[in-house]
């Protein structure tokens, strides 16, 4: 999906109390900073093996993103990609979608419906609630469990402030952004309360987009690609496909979302604090745009109509943390959630009058309870128990648009109703040497999961099964060491594994692909796992430089790919009025992953700073006699930026780059959609960017940017 083009933010906060200026803290990142990620309590980044990179709230500030996806890849954290505007599927060492994990505030938002393909599931995070995030690179299931394979993304929201004397403290924001790009406006208001021992922050973001305008500046050499040539418009139940004269304009990507935020912290003591939080996100419904601009070999478009309905995620948890049992636990902490997510998915085709609508509910039930003990000084023990609970109820109806009858439909996931149970047992201990320069990290998890299905009425699809039910036991872990010496120097070597369960979505999904296949369900499943092995470098020169840079290899074994399968003994069915291939997910294949990333972050002076990304990624996987690409592997990408800081103001001129991912280098049966790129595959690609903000008084604050400077057309 194309990017925005030309984007000038406006920002203004408006502050009834005065707080300091944001400052940026990039400089002084090093082995001190404190990270959640690597142990789920408070920890320096020295005693933490793995790669970690983290989003302070100033720099979350200072990024100014329209929505979560759009902060990481603005950050050059990750690799963002988009099928709509209203999307954003990060990827993390060449895995994608349910093969990354994705928490907030402790909560796993991964859950049973999560697909191979691309998901937009990130965008339901509001980032202006973001008080920072961290991402954990590579297999991280130890810790985190099922589907981190890639690795975790983890968001912490804001917390509400405490009074510190006998004063009521108030706090409240108000923000307003316009972007050129998609005509963005958005709105946010956020208001903190706090007394001495119980605090509340609420907040409230309102955000429009209009449809997308990309860089007017296309390459000759591609024809039309990129183009927006034609959209369709249906009036008086007739479709009519019309001539999009402003090309750069991508008819039919805008959509509004909503997003409100509640936090309540009770500190009933010294040592015991209780904290409430709510989150509720929706949309408008959001356009496929890719699916909306495919075409049949005659040359028309194949779909009239192809959006996801409004998608709705609701939050609430409950966490607990004492650190006073001193006996038993320095730290105990438990948190219980829920969760309840709507989405769906309505497509129609051009000239048809029926359109199909698919729709799924999922109320989750997640705990995690976990105690960490300081065997000394240098040495500390986590012990936790998690779960996550899954209920899925599905339904699906044809809706003739002329006459408004529905027709029975099959459903994306069993219409008899479907649950996962997940129940783990983990441990993790971080420990280094009395002369405090080798530094050790070991865990272990056992997981347990249990699935369910059931079909209930098989008339449409003729099932030879009714029910579908499966039972794993997975073992997983991490193994390593790191050496710091006297000069700042860190040599970093970690083993570790991960795991991915089979869910709903690939075992008992029905679905039909842009190939012309049918997706059917297989009960032979088993779980896939990844092993990793990684060295990592870092190094701090004075305090004004650093660099680090690392290489990893990673085999993914027993890995689900979908192949060729035969259903009720036939290779195709008919299916949606045509013929199609039956395919099915199967482990049968095999993949190995390699990469190297470096970074670099040097304070030339006081004030000026550069700092630069850079992570390549390479991935080839064998089903049966066959070796091909890996699906989702993103080309080489980074970014370079040049920043100044001030008292009252800060500027950074930032470059985003890609490399070509040659047509050599898709999948040809996975997720790649190489029939959207050039004959070539997707070009190559950079955007010169430029963004600074002034704090005019203790109440108001301005930022202004330009983006892809030079109005390039470019596609992710």
């Amino acid at each position: 999906m194309k990017k925005l083009v030309i984007a000038c933010t406006l920002l203004c906060i408006t502050k009834l109390y005065a707080q300091k200026n944001v400052v940026d803290t990039t400089q002084t990142k090093n082995l001190q900073e404190v990270l959640i990620s690597g142990s789920k309590t408070a920890e320096q980044r020295k005693r933490i093996v793995q790669q970690i990179q983290t989003l302070s709230k100033a720099e979350i500030e200072k990024t100014n993103a329209a929505s979560t996806a759009e902060l990481l890849q603005n950050s050059g954290m990750a690799y963002m990609q988009k099928s709509q505007l209203g999307g954003g599927s990060p990827s993390l060492r060449g895995f994608e979608a349910n093969r990354v994990g994705i928490v907030i505030d402790g909560v796993r938002m991964n859950n049973a419906i999560y697909r191979g393909g691309h998901l937009q599931n990130i965008i339901t995070i509001d980032p202006n609630m973001l008080q920072k995030t961290e991402i954990i690179y590579g297999p991280a299931s130890a810790l985190y469990g099922s589907d981190a394979l890639g690795g975790v993304i983890i968001f912490a929201s804001k917390n509400p402030s405490l009074s510190t004397n006998n004063k009521p403290l108030v706090k409240s924001n108000i923000l307003l952004r316009t972007q050129t790009a998609y005509l963005e406006k958005t709105i946010h208001a956020n208001c903190n309360i706090g007394f001495k021992k119980i605090g509340f922050i609420v907040g409230l973001t309102a955000s429009n987009f209009s449809d997308l305008r990309t860089g007017k500046n296309f390459n000759s050499r591609y024809g039309n690609w990129g183009k927006n040539t034609f959209y369709v418009n249906t009036y008086n139940q007739q479709d009519s496909i019309i001539t999009n004269n402003k090309v750069h304009i991508l008819r039919k990507s805008g959509y509004s979302q909503l997003d409100a935020f509640a936090k309540g912290l009770w500190q009933a003591n010294k040592y015991e604090t209780h904290k409430l939080y709510i989150q509720y996100s929706t949309s408008t419904n959001i356009n496929r745009y890719d699916r909306l601009t495919e075409l049949r070999a005659n040359g028309k478009p194949k779909f009239a109509t192809w959006y996801y309905g409004p998608q709705k995620r609701f939050l609430t948890s409950y966490n607990y943390t004492n650190t006073k049992l001193r006996k038993y636990a320095d730290v105990l902490n438990l948190n219980i959630n829920y969760q309840h997510i709507q989405e769906s998915r309505i497509d129609r085709n051009l000239y048809g009058n029926a359109e199909s609508r698919r729709f799924e509910n999922l109320n989750i039930l997640g705990w995690d309870l976990f105690a960490t003990k300081f065997l000394a000084t240098q040495h500390k023990l986590t012990i936790g128990l998690d779960g996550q609970y899954n209920n899925v109820a599905s339904k699906a109806y044809a809706k003739n648009i002329s006459t408004n009858v529905q027709t029975p439909l099959d459903t994306r996931y069993p219409q008899g109703g479907s649950h996962i149970l997940y129940t783990n047992a983990y441990a993790q201990y971080v420990g280094n040497a009395s002369n405090n320069k080798w530094f050790y990290n070991i865990g272990a998890r056992i997981s347990n999961i249990n699935l369910n299905a059931n079909f209930g009425d098989t008339s449409i699809l003729h099932l030879p099964f009714t029910t579908a039910k499966q039972n794993f036991t997975a073992f997983t872990g991490n193994l390593g060491c790191s050496y710091i010496t006297k000069s700042a120097f860190k040599i970093s070597l970690m083993a570790n594994t991960g795991f991915r369960a089979p869910n709903l979505d690939d075992l008992a999904k029905v679905f039909e692909t842009p190939n012309n296949q049918v997706i059917v369900p297989n009960t032979n499943l088993k779980p896939e796992y990844a092993k990793n092995v990684e060295l990592g470098l870092s190094k701090l020169f004075k305090n004004k430089l650093q660099l680090e840079t690392g290489i990893y290899n990673t085999w993914l074994s027993n890995a689900m790919v979908l192949d060729a399968y035969t259903f009720n003994g036939a290779d195709s069915i008919l299916f949606n009025g045509s013929y199609a291939a039956v395919t099915a997910m199967q482990n049968q294949a095999s993949a190995i992953i390699n990469g190297i990333y470096f970074a670099a972050n040097y304070a030339t002076t006081k004030n000026w700073q550069m700092a630069t990304t850079v992570n390549k990624t390479l991935g080839t996987f064998k089903n049966k006699n066959t070796t091909v690409p890996m699906d989702h592997i993103p080309p080489t990408y980074g970014r370079f930026a040049v920043k100044y800081n001030a008292t009252k103001y800060y500027a950074e001129a930032f470059c985003l780059w890609n490399d070509t991912k040659f047509m050599k280098d898709y999948n040809p049966y996975g997720e790649d959609n190489q029939k959207f790129a050039t004959q070539i595959g997707t070009p190559s690609w950079f955007t010169l960017n430029l963004k600074g903000g002034y704090t005019i008084n203790k109440f108001i604050s301005l930022q202004a940017g330009i983006e892809n400077i030079l109005d390039h057309h470019y596609r992710t």
